[in-house]
Parts: C-alpha cells; structure tokens; sequence
C-alpha cells in the first residue's frame, strides 16, 4: 500500500510577500490542492491562494486546483460551549469525509497539499483534519509553518506585542470575556490578550469596566485593503464596530484580528497609536506641539493615558510665538560664535622655532 504525501503549507495572511522562501519550496513540490469553497464572496480568498501559486510555482510544474465545498457549520454564537464542541468535531468529520474522498481518486504519487492563512498552529483546523485523513489512508505529511495574522498585526501597528516580563494570551472571541473576567477575579495577569475568530467583537463588553485597555485592531491585514485602527478602547471601539460592518458590506467577509493590553500600559512604544486619526487622536493636535505638551504631561503624572489626555487639554501656543521661539538662540551659543569669529578674524602669531638641545648638538 502507497502512503500519500501530504503538505501543510502556511502562506501568510494574504500578503504573497509574507510567503517564506521554505513555504515556496513546498508550493513547487505540490501536485494538487483542495481548497476548501465557501462560495459566494469568498471565492475571493480562493483567488488570493491561486494568485500565491502562480507565483511560486513555476511554469513547468502542473498542478491542480480542487475546490471542495465546505459542510455548513451552524451558528456558532447560538451555542453553549459543549453544543460548539460538538459541532466543530461534526463539521471536521464531513471535512475529512469530502477529502479523502478526492484523494483516493488521485494518482498514487501525486502529492497533495493544503493553503493554510497564516500560521497553521493557530486556530485552524488543517491539521486536525489530515490527522483524521491518516486514520483511513496511509500519510506521510509535511508542515510549513508561515506568518500568522497577530504576527502580521504586530508589524504592521509597529509594536511589540507582549509588554516586559508579561504574558501573551492568544484566545478567541467567545472566550474573550469569560476568561478576562476570571483572570481578574483571581488576581491573574494574562498580559496582552490576542483575539482570533472574533466576528462579534466581544471586546465591546470590555469597554465600560476597562475603558483604558489599548487596543490593536486590524482588518485584511497584509492585504492591499487592509484597515488599521487603535487606541484607548472606550474612544475607538465605536468606529471599529462601524468600520468592520461597513468592510463585510463592502467585500462580502472579513478577516480581522486584534490586540488587547490591560492599562496601564507602561512599555515604551506600546501605546503608540495607527491609522487615520480621529477626534479623540492626539495626531490631530498641531505636530509642532504635541512633543512639547506630552514631556510637560509627562511631568505632572506618569499615568500614560492621563499624559495624552493632558496634551490634548494643553493650550496650543500662537504662530508668532512659535516664530519667535524658533528663532531664540541661547546667549552661550550666541557668545561662542562671538568668540569663534574673534579668533578667526585676528589670529595669534606663530611662536618663533626654538630647536631642542638634542637638534642644537647635531
């Protein structure tokens, strides 16, 4: 009996530049691909994983494209936790049905292999479906690793994810609360909290009891409509609420992730606010006085989001006192300069060549 080779091959979060140069090479090896099809206006993200192919594999090499139609799955927010549970395994199993079925109509030695968006170690089923493949046909299976979404989100916000000495804890919306809450009332730190498979965006009940806690939120991310939005919860968590609403219109889906850090938030650089400004965004303040107003903050209170607050209350000085301003110069410098041209102006004479007693005896 032949075992069939099976690649697992993470590609990113869309973006055909995050596609490591070991994820390429799997790409080439690959004969067919099963795509799981979830028709409508997601057909789009199976032109995104045909785009990635094209590229990397090289005109030479034919290979095949097999979408299978994804079993439905259920409403997952009507369910309790034992209910989902349930209908994950029963949606894993009709999976697993519909591909073994294609693969056992395959040439024995085509290789078959699996898209994965990001990383495949985080929330995605692929492998748990082709350990299930194994159970039934003999395997022999391959995992590349690639570039996960909150990896993607991290750069592209230009932050740090996990504050120093603290925790990151990776979770998915309909946990976000359940477990925030029980940290809390055990006096647990979780550190900064990744939010995966959100499409509710539980964060919202966060936003009365913690509205201090930063967020990181970011939509299509590595891809060209990617979205960007963060800031102090409580100000932007509307915007974001409305924004998400208006890409799934726009686009037909969306794929979002986002970042949640406990105030205070005290890491240099963490609090460091992307994509366009609001009302409540310092980046609307004028730039030539915002450093100023932030160091002054700074030294009334080491609160970080009270030192924003006072900067955005600071009074904005005038244009001609700013004129003025640039154009003080202070007095040691003025009088160094003073000197400086006296010197060169009227130098000293050399003094005359006295040779040494040793020069003198020769």
């Amino acid at each position: 009996m032949s075992t069939r080779a099976i690649h697992v091959i993470g590609i990113g979060a869309g973006s055909p530049e995050h596609v490591t140069a070991e994820a390429a090479a799997a790409l080439a090896e690959v004969d067919v691909f099963l795509v799981a099809d979830k028709g409508g206006a997601k057909d789009e993200l199976v032109a995104v994983r045909r785009a990635i192919c094209d590229r990397f594999i090289r005109a030479d090499h034919a290979y095949e494209f097999v979408t299978v139609p994804d079993p439905k799955r259920g409403p997952d927010a009507d369910r309790d936790s034992a209910e989902y549970a349930q209908g994950v395994r029963d949606w894993h199993a009709a999976r697993t049905d519909a591909y073994v079925r294609i693969i056992d109509e395959l040439p024995a030695d085509a290789v078959v292999g699996f898209l994965v968006w990001g990383d495949p170690a985080f929330y995605d089923s692929t492998i748990r479906i082709v350990d299930a493949i194994g159970e039934r046909i003999a395997t022999r299976v391959r995992v590349t690793p690639g570039i996960s979404a909150f990896q993607t989100l991290a750069a592209a916000h230009g932050v740090v994810l996990h504050r120093v000495g603290e925790p990151v804890h990776i979770t998915t919306g309909r946990r976000l609360v359940e477990e925030w809450q029980a940290a809390g009332a055990a006096d647990l730190t979780l550190g900064t909290v990744v939010v995966m498979l959100d499409g509710h965006l539980h964060c919202r009940e966060l936003a009365d009891t913690h509205p201090d806690t930063v967020i990181h939120w970011g939509a299509y991310v590595g891809m060209p409509q990617q979205e960007l939005r963060s800031g102090r919860l409580a100000d932007v968590i509307d915007e974001i609420v409305e924004l998400r609403a208006r890409l799934r219109e726009t686009h037909g889906w969306v794929m979002d992730v986002y970042a949640l850090t406990p105030y205070p938030c005290k890491t240099p650089g963490f609090c460091r606010v992307r994509g366009p400004p609001t009302a409540q965004d310092p980046r609307v303040l004028r730039s030539w006085s915002v450093g100023q107003r932030v160091r002054a903050a700074m030294r009334r209170t080491a609160r970080p989001w009270s030192t924003i607050e006072a900067a955005r209350q600071a009074p904005t000085p005038s244009p001609e006192r700013r004129r003025r301003s640039s154009r003080r110069m202070p007095r040691s410098f003025s009088q160094s300069r003073k000197n400086s041209a006296r010197s060169i102006s009227s130098p000293r004479a050399p003094a005359p060549y006295r040779p040494n007693s040793s020069a003198a005896l020769l």
